[in-house]
């Protein structure tokens, strides 16, 4: 019942919040230090506790018997994510200007109470029912290949170069489809809906893959070269966004062809490195069972911080030291060499040595292709997507 418990309490904070900031808001006007606290004050608590809500559901569902506990990770990480990616676009395109921002917090801590009792009473009638619980599978783990700290490492990482990849992603947007909220949330939404069909498309072969362990490196490494090459299509979509703008009117129907073109843009953008990174936790977290089932909470935890680390140094440090291009770079060969230390946890075979030289040659390519790439600044910052008019270099 630790889930239900946390819902409730979102539900308080969501319910606490606008009376608190407007409480609070006018004490640190003129402040910078002061805005920073209060924000650290009013997200940090409720934003921790949603970090907490999918272990302990994941948890609660497999104790009690609900779900199996090993086969229920993809298929969980699938529904949270593919309801993250509902949720960005519902609050942003109906939500919002529906109910406006305390009517949607209000909408939505009514939403927590509603989800909590639910749970609630799905967790009561398996009591009632004294239906036997699935425990017999929390001995049947393999041993993990590698220590519990390395699985954590994994996670951080690939958690922060994902985040590296997202920030990226969204300066490389605002420069091709404009950084309105529209453009942001739009990306955001590509973003999480492609990690939720990674996650899908490993809850359908997972029954068939005889090793985590190269699921994740494959993962990994295909991540870290569709990265890469995310460049290169940024690059080349600016024409496209030309034709677009050029081609509809400047009507509201005209806005939202444009919207939905933007999706479909940036979905191609960030679906093929986002794909295999919705792969990644799920194959991780799995792979760490052996160490019991408390390892979710602290895997998830891992990866979250990472994330985190990862926007900072993105957006604070690579970026505007080094460069899309390079920041992108340095992202990638990360992925990338996650992948081969993983791959080369697996047994000394014929087949190893064959996926060491198709991940090296994968890699070299996806960086040479990159390199080639001459791209031009007058293009990237023409304002393509104000009037249709790709700049042209020569003049």
């Amino acid at each position: 019942m630790g889930y239900v418990i946390v819902e409730l309490g979102i539900a308080l904070w969501g319910l606490l919040f606008h009376p608190s900031y407007l409480a609070l808001e006018s004490r640190t006007s003129g402040s910078a230090l002061l805005q920073y606290l209060l924000a650290l004050l009013l997200i940090t608590p409720p934003a921790a506790a949603m970090g907490a809500t999918f272990p302990l559901f994941w948890r609660g569902m497999t104790k009690s018997g609900l779900l199996a506990e090993a086969s229920a990770l993809p298929a969980l990480y699938f529904t949270n994510a593919f309801g993250g990616a509902v949720g960005a676009l519902a609050t942003t395109f109906v939500i919002v200007p529906q109910f406006g921002l305390p009517g949607s917090l209000t909408v939505f801590w009514i939403g927590n109470i509603a989800l909590a009792l639910f749970v609630a009473l799905l967790f009561l009638r398996k009591s009632a029912n004294n239906v036997e619980s699935l425990e017999s599978e929390h001995t049947n783990h393999p041993a993990p290949a590698a220590s519990f700290a390395t699985f954590a490492t994994i996670a951080a990482i690939t958690g922060a170069t994902s985040l590296v990849y997202q920030v990226i992603w969204f300066r490389m947007v605002a420069l091709s489809l404009g950084s309105s909220q529209h453009s942001f949330e739009i990306v955001l939404a590509a973003f999480i809906f492609s990690l939720a069909m990674g996650a899908l498309m490993l809850s359908r072969i997972d029954k068939f893959a005889q090793s985590t362990i190269a699921w994740a490196s494959c993962a990994q490494i295909a991540m870290g070269c569709f990265a890469i090459l995310s460049f290169a299509f940024w690059y080349l979509q600016f024409p496209w966004v030309a034709n677009i703008v050029s081609t509809l009117s400047p009507t509201a129907l005209g806005y939202k062809l444009f919207l939905v073109f933007s999706f479909i843009i940036s979905l191609l953008l960030v679906f093929p490195t986002a794909f295999w990174a919705g792969m990644t936790l799920p194959l991780l977290t799995r792979s760490a069972l052996g160490y019991g089932p408390t390892s979710v909470g602290y895997i998830y935890a891992w990866n979250t911080l990472g994330c985190m680390i990862g926007a900072l140094i993105a957006t604070h440090l690579l970026i505007s030291n080094i460069g899309i291009k390079l920041t992108i770079l340095i992202a990638g060969l990360a992925d990338i060499v996650l992948g081969l230390y993983l791959l080369g946890l697996l047994p000394k075979t014929k087949a190893r040595a064959k996926w060491f030289a198709v991940a090296a040659a994968s890699s070299l390519v996806s960086i040479f292709l990159v390199q080639m790439l001459k791209e031009d600044r007058a293009v990237v910052t023409s304002g393509v997507f104000r009037h249709g008019q790709l700049a042209d270099a020569a003049k």
